[in-house]
């Protein structure tokens, strides 16, 4: 009794570093926005940096963490598995709930984008190693992206700007706000450390690699975020803000993920994720692009499809 006792608290561990990730991306994301509108920073400037970093946060503490701890298998795993989940289980998840429509910019710019991003990704990681030069490469490119964002910003919708400007209002404590953020910090960090620490663990514990520990528990954990906001996004009839949220997920995982990650600690990339998983994202996101293109809507049938995709390719995997 003891000893399984012993066996499930990294279980526990995990959970509860996983609840830190997730608040603690909320504080950052709430006190940095209201503090940034404090300043007079355009409310979708806010949303395309602040709002957009914040979210990929749990990845980029669960990553960096994995990566300095010497478990590269984790971090990689746990951005593809993460990118995985968003187009085939959150999609698929949002789609069967409503037919989602997307809109022409997201499909004329983003999600060419993201296509790219895939692309080079796999690339870089087909000799087995993202280096140093690769990381600086992904991270020019979030820099670019970032910039091209902003100056679009200017010409956004006055709709769109004032939703943003409604979401994240000016503050009322500076102090205060401030303080969210360091909480915001603080719980990313100390999150980050007891899932990644934990997540090791439980894969020793149990005899599971911890490149399928990054695929599932990981990459599905730091995805909860996403599939809360595309949930309620469906629920809410707005459902292109599902499919935007999890393109813009999986566009800022690679390059704002990986990119610093690399940066600071070269990855190993694992043979079996080049041979399945990378595979997989690759068929994943072009599957989205066509789908998009041809109806510019995920339909429920469509949204089934990506979401057996994804089951077939997780089960593949642990087999």
């Amino acid at each position: 009794m003891i000893e399984f006792s012993v066996q499930l608290l990294p279980l526990l561990l995990a959970v509860i570093g996983l609840a830190c990730l997730i608040g603690g991306a909320d504080f950052l994301v709430r006190g940095g926005a209201r503090l940034a509108r404090a300043f007079n920073v355009s409310p979708v400037v806010i949303g395309l940096t602040v709002v957009a970093i914040g979210t990929s946060a749990p990845e980029f503490m669960v990553s960096l963490g994995a990566a300095w701890r010497g478990s590269p298998d984790l971090a990689t795993g746990n951005v593809v598995g993460s990118n995985l989940a968003n187009i085939g289980l959150i999609l698929g998840i949002a789609g069967l709930l409503r037919p989602l429509p997307v809109s022409l910019r997201l499909l004329r710019v983003e999600v060419p984008i993201l296509f790219a991003a895939t692309v080079v990704f796999a690339a870089m990681a087909v000799d087995g190693r993202i280096g140093r030069l690769e990381g600086g490469v992904l991270l020019a490119a979030l820099c670019a992206l970032t910039g091209f964002n902003i100056r679009a910003a200017r010409r956004e919708d006055p709709n769109v700007v004032a939703e943003f400007a409604n979401e994240y209002g000016a503050t009322d404590s500076i102090g205060r706000d401030l303080l969210w953020v360091a909480a915001g910090v603080g719980l990313l960090l100390g999150g980050g450390h007891l899932l990644v620490g934990s997540a090791v663990t439980v894969a020793r514990n149990f005899g599971i690699s911890e490149l399928i520990i990054g695929l599932t528990l990981l990459a599905v954990g730091t995805s909860l975020p996403e599939l809360a906001t595309s949930v309620v996004a469906v629920l809410r009839n707005e459902p292109d803000i599902a499919v935007g949220n999890v393109v813009g997920s999986n566009l800022f995982n690679l390059l704002a993920v990986i990119g610093p990650t690399a940066v600071v600690q070269p990855l190993a990339v694992n043979d079996e994720l080049l041979r399945a998983q990378v595979p997989a994202l690759l068929l994943l996101t072009a599957a989205l692009w066509v789908v998009l293109r041809t109806g510019h809507t995920v339909t429920r049938w469509e949204a089934g499809i990506l979401l057996a995709t994804y089951l077939a390719v997780i089960t593949v995997s642990a087999m």
